[in-house]
């Protein structure tokens, strides 16, 4: 008798549900994206401290995100040239150079990706100049886990916001051309 695939999809995700690799809210939302063909978002985690880039990595991956990490600017840059990112966390005092200086490249190289700076040194000058440059949101070290999500939900709502609205906007222009058309066919129909 042939249990089909529901039965085949529970009989092989019930190992992973009871593995300790995932936590509670994480493993019902890998299921629910796993079973309708959604990938997890991508995070490229750019600081020089170890310690730091582990911490992040330890507590985004918890949370179901995928991680990469980055311990100069030239790594972040290589990277973000050959990988997709939902969005970076950037240190804003790197070893190699300023995490701002970061943010106009990524402008260039991925527009889409979400920019966060996080810096020990808070003054209004970084802020305005991390914002002026490109940065969507801008946290103080000592970083709260809770305050890390909480933003980093955030943009990433807000990133899904505009590639729906790009992909509405896109529909409609195509949709006005192709009326556009059709009444020029009337027009110039043969009588």
């Amino acid at each position: 008798m042939d249990k089909g695939w529901f039965h085949i999809f529970f009989k092989s995700i019930i190992p992973l549900l009871h593995s300790n690799y995932y936590h509670a809210k994480s493993k019902w939302q890998f299921t629910i994206k796993w079973v309708i063909g959604m990938t997890d978002p991508k995070i490229l985690v750019i600081d020089d401290d170890k310690s730091i880039r582990k911490i992040f990595r330890i507590n985004l991956e918890e949370e179901g995100y995928i991680i990469d990490l980055a311990e100069s600017g030239e790594e972040a840059l290589r990277k973000v040239e050959n990988q997709r990112y939902n969005l970076a966390l950037i240190d804003i005092k790197l070893g190699d150079m300023e995490g701002t200086d970061l943010l106009e490249s990524f402008q260039e190289k991925a527009p889409q990706m979400k920019k966060i700076i996080v810096t020990g040194f808070p003054s209004l000058q970084n802020a305005i100049q991390a914002l002026n440059r490109g940065a969507d949101a801008y946290i103080l070290k000592p970083v709260k886990i809770d305050q890390l999500l909480e933003i980093i939900e955030e943009q990433l709502r807000k990133q899904q916001e505009e590639k729906e609205f790009s992909e509405e906007k896109m529909s409609r222009f195509i949709e006005d051309r192709v009326n556009e058309l059709e009444t020029i066919k009337e027009y110039y129909k043969p009588i």
